[in-house]
């Protein structure tokens, strides 16, 4: 009798079981199907939960197809969880109280944003080539012991290669700058691609959504930022009005904020980021050469059609540089900074860097005080280095070999 009873409940649980499998299943192909209706463009979905004691329905990776390009998606977004009664699935129209999405990833464009920039790869390359061979051919010869001697080599050095540094600083801003505004560029083409082009009001069969609180998780900066939408709807007529975003990041510390508004339907408005006093380690790209606190405030204005205005300032405060691995990577010698600053241990204060971007010229134009910093970090006085810059300004060609002959001729005498 016992295993009998053992048989039976197993038997109901799988019958249970696949019940709720075949739900799954159903609830999945019903939001593809609607899904793709509404946004007009291909929607997939990788699974699909739905508790029936809870009422809750949890979604795991939706991909929007993009209408570029079928090939690709434009927006994946990996957790979405509601609570919501079976049955109002399958209704034409349904209202939600609350939506939580989380790590939303907006992926760019693949058409060129022709945008306007001065990267130079060669003359990079050319710059950073003299920086390493000035260092070289300057403090190979040097007897350290004999501090007159190195004093003067210091100087050479810093006489004949700030303006290159300064050129060199121009152009890695620049690349870095134009990839970063690319990247932007690029996410709001897909996107605007991607928009319903027709307000008018959904036809009787037309599945609805309405949204009164959209809760939002997702990395942005190398951090969660949090808020909630609110009034957001599949139905587009209910979208042609300006939209207030509030986003939060998690790190009470920081007090970092994105918020704006914006016309879903035309995408259209403005997004103000703040970041405030984000530690650079937690960045991958430059934790390994500096240390400090990142502050941002950046503005992006998006206008009729696809234009797009973006505007930037970026402070860095209590730099601390991490000589080992710069000198490496810019001298090809670890010790290279010990040897050109006599083991100072001042440090570098404050970075600044400005960046805008205009569809009207259809380029980045930045501005720093990096050059500046690190020559007087160096050793150099920022009288000399101002007045190095204005001399060689717009002339770095000029510059380079004015530079190389400057060594040669200091150095016959020195090493004499």
């Amino acid at each position: 009798m016992k295993r009998l009873n053992y048989g039976i409940l197993i038997f109901v649980l799988l019958v249970i079981t696949g019940g709720l499998i075949g739900k799954n299943a159903i609830i999945k192909r019903t939001l593809e199907q609607n899904l793709t209706s509404a946004l007009e463009t291909n929607v997939k979905i990788d699974t699909v939960g739905y508790n029936i004691f809870g009422k809750t329905l949890n979604i795991d990776g939706l991909r929007i197809e993009s209408k570029e390009d079928s090939s690709t998606d434009v927006i994946k977004i990996g957790k979405i969880s509601t609570k919501i009664n079976y049955k109002k699935i399958f209704d034409k129209e349904i209202t939600i109280e609350n939506l939580d999405v989380s790590d939303i990833i907006l992926i760019p464009s693949k058409r060129d944003t022709a945008l306007n920039t001065i990267k130079k790869e060669e003359a990079t390359k050319e710059l950073a080539a003299s920086i390493i061979k000035n260092y070289k051919l300057i403090f190979e010869k040097i007897n350290f012991k004999n501090e007159e001697q190195t004093e003067k080599a210091r100087q050479i050095f810093l006489g004949t290669t700030t303006p290159i540094l300064d050129k060199y600083i121009d152009y890695k801003l620049s690349d870095y700058s134009t990839e970063y505004i690319q990247g932007i560029l690029k996410k709001y083409t897909a996107a605007k691609a991607n928009i319903r082009t027709t307000l008018g009001n959904p036809s009787p069969d037309e599945w609805v959504v309405n949204i009164d609180n959209f809760n939002v998780k997702t990395m942005l900066f190398g951090r969660y930022f949090t808020g909630t939408v609110q009034g957001i709807s599949t139905d587009i007529t209910r979208m042609n009005k300006m939209i207030p975003i509030v986003l939060r990041a998690d790190n009470d510390e920081e007090n970092s904020v994105i918020d704006g508004k914006i016309n879903f339907y035309k995408l259209e408005g403005e997004i103000n980021t703040f970041l405030n006093g984000v530690n650079i380690g937690t960045i991958p790209k430059v934790k390994e050469y500096l240390g400090g606190k990142l502050y941002m405030n950046q503005k992006i204005f998006l206008l009729a059609g696809t234009k797009v205005f973006v505007d930037g300032d970026i402070d860095i405060k209590d730099v601390t540089l991490k000589e080992e691995k710069v000198a490496e990577y810019f001298l090809d010698d670890k010790e290279a900074i010990k040897i050109i600053t006599g083991g100072t241990n001042e440090n570098l204060e404050n970075f600044t860097i400005s960046y805008k971007y205009s569809p009207r010229t259809n380029k980045v134009d930045v501005d720093s005080n990096l050059a500046e910093k690190i020559t007087i970090y160096l050793g150099g006085d920022a009288d000399y280095y101002n007045t190095l810059k204005k001399d060689f300004q717009d002339k770095y060609e000029t510059g380079i070999n004015k530079a190389k002959e400057k060594i040669n001729d200091v150095l016959d005498g020195l090493f004499k």
